[in-house]
């Protein structure tokens, strides 16, 4: 049975991608998990470590994002909520026998705790008029080895009408990796004004439809933003870009 859909995001971080699979695969009801990763791009090596978890779950596909037409792309558009919406089409285009019932998501570098996705289910198992629940995460800052050099964010905002205030009129405090909703068929924002936030455009969507979200008030899982990556959107596609170039050259070798 598939309790639980994840879209996991990758783009050549081959260290990272296994961490964060690997958070999937050792959670307590990974046997009711379907995992969809959406790979914009990367290299074969990262394609050869995202399928070796097909067997890990209670069902798995590996989806490949929109191409880009050029590198820039990347920092100038938003990649995120196109590569969610690819991993999301995947999922409404399931027998309806195989479509989970709640769904979640999972960046490159980002890690669930082995308990997180149970308690998420059960919590809207025994919520049935809330659309959303979230939980509280930090976020880290940690080095191109995954090691944590600094905590950057603390995110344990309660739902109240504060919360929901600020996420409606000023900016968002709930990162999508802490949520869990009911499979609707809504897309997420792909407007580049959401680039840098592109969760906040689905909430914004979700709470424009009087969508009802509440709050688990545990930390389950582990955000990460890497120093020199992801927190530097000039260098966003440093490391990473590097990789594809050296594919690339290596493919040219080959020929």
């Amino acid at each position: 049975m598939v309790k639980l859909g994840v879209i996991v995001s990758s783009y050549n971080r081959p260290k990272f991608i296994k961490e964060a699979l690997d958070s999937i695969a050792n959670q307590t009801i990974a046997d009711q998990i379907l995992v969809v990763v959406v790979d914009d791009g990367s290299i074969q090596e990262i394609k050869d470590i995202i399928n070796s978890y097909s067997d890990k779950f209670a069902a798995f596909k590996l989806v490949n994002s929109i191409p880009i037409q050029d590198e820039s792309e990347r920092t100038q558009t938003n990649r995120v909520s196109i590569g969610v919406n690819q991993g999301l089409r995947y999922i409404w285009g399931l027998p309806q026998e195989e479509r989970p019932e709640y769904l979640s998501y999972l960046g490159d570098d980002d890690l669930y705790f082995s308990n997180r996705c149970e308690k998420m289910v059960n919590f809207l198992d025994e919520t049935p008029n809330i659309f959303l629940a979230y939980h509280f995460m930090e976020i880290h800052q940690c080095d191109q080895e995954g090691n944590l050099t600094g905590k950057l964010l603390d995110l344990k905002e309660e739902w109240t009408e504060a919360t929901q205030f600020w996420i409606e009129h000023l900016y968002n405090r709930i990162d999508h990796i802490s949520f869990v909703h009911r499979d609707k068929n809504y897309l997420w924002e792909e407007d580049v004004a959401f680039r840098r936030a592109s969760d906040w455009g689905f909430l914004l969507r979700a709470l424009s439809l009087e969508e009802k979200f509440a709050h688990l008030p545990e930390y389950l899982a582990q955000g990460r933003k890497i120093k020199g990556d992801s927190l530097n959107l000039e260098s966003s596609a440093s490391l990473r870009t590097k990789l594809t170039e050296k594919n690339k050259e290596a493919e040219s070798n080959e020929k």
